[in-house]
């Protein structure tokens, strides 16, 4: 009875042990690609304000030498 049981259950398990690893994996890569969006967000904005700084630093050099 047992082994006949076994035999009805056992490629459910299977199955289910296969879809818990591809959700494992799934989660794995989802957590990679949001740790590569933040960064390339993260480097984007770091650029913009650098962008920013040298702006400021252009505009001050303009209000000083029309200034004189």
């Amino acid at each position: 009875m047992r082994k006949h049981l076994r035999e009805l259950i056992d490629p459910y398990m299977q199955k289910a042990l296969a879809d818990r690893e591809d959700v494992q994996e799934t989660k794995r890569l989802l957590t990679n690609v949001s740790k590569r969006v933040y960064d390339l967000e993260h480097f984007l904005q770091k650029g913009e304000e650098i962008h920013t700084v040298f702006d400021g630093i252009d505009k001050r050099f303009g209000e000083m030498v029309n200034f004189e």
